[in-house]
């Protein structure tokens, strides 16, 4: 294997390759004649000769050795891939940074103003000549920083290092030797705080500072009136807009649930529906902008989709055309764990850039990053989630920024304490979302922060805050409640959450762990007399108490049968009892080295029901909770010898002292009460279930089979538990206790519904069969929670405006062996093909898609159509979306996540495809909601939702024309309403449907 270790700063002579059909196009340089085509294995030996020009290489290195070998692993490409390439897509990460577009060159150059062709490798000189010479008109962010950078990753052997300083105007001469070795890191620059002394990696210091706002009245209560709502549509629409009476209605309809709430005892909940194609999103937008600007308050719209919350930005810039603007009047708030943490930031960029050149790469591009980030959001923002994969490496390219460590992923934050607290992305966002008309989250903060408000009630002036804000909500995919309820008002103890509760107490305890112990965060405010006497000594019980939960190497231990301490020997019982229960289904053998899933383990892990327990189960329970009594008995008597200083010590104490008091506390109170006080009610839960046997069981003795009134029946707020293994890559990776809602509908009504003042609640399917004698409203409430209300919610429907007879087909193959893999992916090969591409299929398991992908890759790359893939590519799903958005004639691979939620208009998605009936997963939880809803209706809603979501992404425009395929005979005519009217069903052999879909598509 050749390594590349020359700077060549004229870039215009270097060759280039781009993927093309099954092989690859390739120049010698820029101007030397019309590109030479390549097959796969000539494509890569060339790539070993000579430094290229290339766009994403690890992705055009994969699929180059995928077709070259016609295997899953990418070994045919390792050579190719060890010689250092000018990618391109480097070089736009490190001149645009946070600017988050597909890794492809047109939408590169789209950027920049230039229309370029991916298939083309001479547009790569034009894209590397225009990225460069934005550097050197000074138009890229920072770029002293980029400067400093550039001078580092010279050092460390980065191809473009030399450009970028010329391009500069910054001289290029190196201290040290690059070809002799950096490019392998020989010369890397020592880690360490000699790389910040220019301060170019330590961007956080060169942050602005955020200031509190002060405290705001309340919100005004004027409503807002239809006609005055539809007005404001039509202004923001403009004169052209394409008129839609129901999109004028619709916006009617919701502005009328901003009214003032009637009474103490009800508020306004509006479930609507609005069709495909209405345009809801400007249509609850026009009049929650109006109500917020004439009450100077805030309206929090929540998604359940990363990609619904950018379509929503998006549709804000008709709303406040100018940025500026913009940025004051909507707000966007995610998990914590979706934004940068600067404390994690500072730790983790040293140790990259200390682990080698492609670790220092990273290093610098975030760098570059940070300091130009609109909100810090690395998932879903600005972030370009594809640098991972992008800079090669096992432990790289599979990385995410949680991963990392680079957000705050398991609550380790420490808020005012911290230092790089006034600097905060998160509390930036906080402070922003205050005086916003709109703000924009997700379903999972919302439900998270109202349950918190309800279970610990309004402990600190921002949680009483944000209760304030919560007054007007609008769910938009609000057919996803249902399942965000169910995952925010669940219970999860496993041996993963409980070690993270040990390293949290104890700090890292291992040399390859990381984090900082309590003792670290707050042992110089403990000590001496006063108010903190046995401060110090609280501590040391808390520590000790915490050695009973799982440590470093749990797994090795409990597989190896020796537990150590008292969470684990529950677990390893735990472990006991899920392997017995599942011996004959999985082929466990019976001594105690066959003690594991055979050689293809589960795909989603193991369950058993936790009745009846096995012997000694309940004994261990036992004991874990009162281990767990204890440590949250230290835990609150640490935060009130933090809150008793506060108090006492006031006048003495430093602002820096106050706020790490404050945070700590607040920290110890949150965990115990929410985290641990759950734990023990499950466990308590466990050895003692409750009299009325609320544990899941059969309850057709107690109700009919249609479960008709089991909304409304004593089932309705039972709890189901059981016990799991899960595994990750064929091994054992946690083992836990669940406990979930059957109806999580229920907390939902009572902590977010009843208490907001008004509530919209609107999906395109948030209906099951619009057929049905009440026009499928009563399948709406029951997953919405409405019928948990004491008062009756409203309800508005609205068809959608596509003529889904001239624009729309629904096939069902009947002569496909559904479990035959070949006969699967010959049917998604020629259908792909007849379609010309813009086809998506969706998979309903992993293993299939993948089997799938390995034997259509190489004939549609013969075809011409490029084949992405979730679960194969070593890429986000949100940027596989986006690339296939961008490539009209593209194909995709994926499961659920691109089946909901995913907005492709135009021939770009015009073929979807689906391996199977959509039934839901045979769990324990989804025997208990069959059992408590009615089984075969339960499970029909869930599948026909399914359907309508997947169908869903076919036609989103009046002009769209799409083929909706269901590889799967099963298909009963009770699912037909899936499926919107005018929209026939035709059941027909795969080779007449492949014929009709070609026909059909190319009239």
């Amino acid at each position: 294997m050749q390594a590349f270790t020359e700077h060549i700063v004229d870039i215009a002579a270097l060759p280039a390759l781009t993927t093309f059909g099954a092989g690859a196009r390739a120049v010698a340089g820029c101007g030397q004649g019309e590109p030479a085509m390549l097959n796969a294995a000539q494509a890569l030996q060339r790539l070993q000769q000579q430094p290229h020009l290339l766009c994403h290489a690890p992705m055009l290195l994969a699929r180059l050795g995928r077709i070259a070998t016609g295997q899953p692993a990418t070994s045919a490409a390792t050579p190719a891939s060890g010689a250092r390439h000018y990618d391109v897509a480097e070089l736009f990460a490190f001149v645009m940074p946070a600017v988050a577009v597909p890794p492809l060159v047109s939408r590169f150059g789209a950027v920049l103003g230039l229309m370029l062709d991916d298939d083309d490798p001479r547009t790569l000189h034009t894209l590397a000549e225009a990225l460069l010479q934005r550097l050197a008109a000074r138009e890229a962010p920072a770029p002293d920083q980029a400067a400093q950078l550039a001078r580092m990753l010279a050092r460390a052997g980065w191809p473009w290092a030399r450009a970028v300083l010329r391009a500069l105007g910054v001289d290029d001469t190196l201290r040290d030797n690059a070809a002799n070795g950096a490019g392998q890191g020989a010369s890397l620059a020592t880690p360490g705080a000699g790389l910040f002394e220019t301060n170019a990696l330590a961007a956080w210091e060169r942050l602005p500072e955020w200031e509190e706002n002060p405290p705001a009245p309340p919100p005004g209560q004027q409503p807002v009136q239809p006609q005055e709502a539809v007005r404001e549509l039509r202004r923001i629409l403009g004169a052209n807009a394409e008129q839609r009476p129901d999109q004028h209605r619709y916006a009617a309809e919701v502005a009328q649930a901003f009214a003032p709430r009637p009474s103490k005892h009800e508020n306004i909940t509006l479930l609507a529906e609005a069709g495909t194609g209405l345009g809801k999103t400007l249509g609850y937008l026009a009049p929650a902008a109006l109500w917020a600007r004439r009450n100077a308050g805030s309206v929090w719209v929540a998604t359940y989709t990363r990609n619904l919350q950018r379509q929503l930005l998006a549709e804000a810039a008709r709303l406040w055309p100018e940025e500026a603007v913009r940025r004051r009047r909507v707000s966007v708030r995610k998990g914590r764990e979706n934004h940068a943490c600067l404390l994690n930031m500072e730790e983790n960029i040293g140790q990259l850039a200390g682990s080698g050149p492609r670790g220092l790469l990273l290093a610098a591009l975030l760098a570059r990053w940070l300091l130009t980030t609109r909100d810090g959001d690395m998932v879903g923002g600005d972030f370009p989630a594809w640098l991972m994969p992008l800079l090669g490496g096992e432990r790289l390219a599979a990385a995410t920024p949680a991963a990392l460590g680079l957000t705050d992923r398991r609550g380790e934050c420490t808020y005012a304490a911290c230092r790089h607290f006034r600097k905060c992305f998160i509390e930036k966002a906080r402070v922003r979302a205050e005086r916003a008309d709109v703000v924009i989250a997700n379903h999972a903060v919302v439900l998270t922060q109202a349950a918190m408000s309800v279970l610990l009630g309004e402990t600190t002036p921002h949680e009483k805050l944000d209760r304030l804000e919560l007054a007007r909500l609008v769910f938009d995919e609000g057919h996803h409640l249902f399942d965000a309820a169910d995952s925010a008002f669940s219970g999860h103890l496993s041996m993963l959450e409980a070690a993270e509760m040990r390293r949290w107490i104890r700090g890292a305890e291992g040399t390859r762990r990381r984090g900082r112990g309590l003792r670290e965060r707050l042992g110089d405010l403990l000590g001496g007399g006063g108010t903190l006497a046995g401060g110090l000594e609280v501590l040391q019980q808390l520590e000790e108490a915490a050695r009973a939960l799982p440590a470093e190497g749990w797994r090795a231990r409990l597989q190896g049968g020796a537990p150590a301490g008292v969470a684990e020997a529950f677990f390893a019982h735990v472990r006991q009892q899920v392997l017995a229960r599942n011996a004959r289904r999985n082929r466990i053998g019976n001594s105690p080295a066959d003690n594991s899933p055979a050689s293809n383990p589960p795909a989603y892990g193991l369950e058993a029901d936790c009745e009846p327990l096995i012997d000694g189960l309940a004994a261990a329970a036992q004991a874990l909770q009162q281990t767990l009594a204890t440590v949250q008995a230290h835990m609150h008597h640490l935060a009130t010898i933090l809150l008793a200083r506060l108090e006492q010590e006031s006048a003495t104490l430093t602002s820096s002292e106050r706020n790490r008091l404050q945070s700590m506390a607040r920290a110890l109170i949150r965990r115990g009460e929410l985290v641990l006080a759950g734990w023990r009610a499950m466990l308590q839960r466990l050895v003692h279930p409750p009299a009325d046997g609320s544990a899941a069981r059969d309850l057709s003795d107690r109700q009919g089979e249609d479960g008709q009134n089991a909304a409304h029946g004593r089932r309705a707020d039972s709890i189901v538990m059981w016990f799991s293994i899960d595994y990750a890559h064929g091994q054992e990776h946690d083992i836990g206790l669940h406990a979930h809602w059957v109806d999580p509908t229920i907390p939902l009504a009572e902590c977010v519904l009843q208490p907001a003042d008004s509530v919209v609640i609107t999906s395109a399917t948030l209906r099951d069969d619009v057929a049905a004698d009440d026009g499928g409203w009563q399948g709406a409430e029951v997953r919405t929670g409405a019928t948990h209300l004491p008062w009756v919610a409203r309800r508005a429907g609205f068809p959608s405006p596509f003529d889904y007879a001239r624009q729309a087909r629904v096939f069902v193959a009947t002569d496909i062996d559904r479990e035959n893999i070949d006969q699967l992916a010959a049917a998604c090969r020629e259908l792909f093909i007849a379609a010309g591409g813009g086809a998506m299929g969706v998979f309903t398991a992993i293993s299939r898609l993948r089997a799938v992908h390995r034997r259509i890759l190489a004939p549609l790359a013969q075809a011409g159509l490029e084949l992405y893939a979730q679960h194969v590519d070593a890429m986000d799903t949100g940027t596989l979306i986006d690339m296939f958005r961008a490539r009209e004639d593209a194909c995709l691979l994926g499961t659920d996540a691109v089946r909901d939620g995913v907005d492709v208009p135009g021939r770009s998605l015009r073929l979807l495809v689906m391996d199977r009936v959509p039934w839901p997963r045979p769990t324990i939880l989804e025997r208990a909601r069959q059992q408590a809803f009615g089984r075969q209706r339960w499970t029909d809603m869930q599948v026909r939702l399914r359907l309508r979501q997947a169908f869903g992404r076919l036609i989103r425009k009046a002009d769209d024309r799409g083929v909706f395929v269901l590889l799967d005979n099963r298909l009963s005519s009770r699912f037909h309403p899936a499926f919107p009217p005018g929209a026939s069903i035709e059941r027909l052999g795969l080779a007449d449907i492949i014929t009709r879909t070609r026909d059909f598509l190319q009239t």
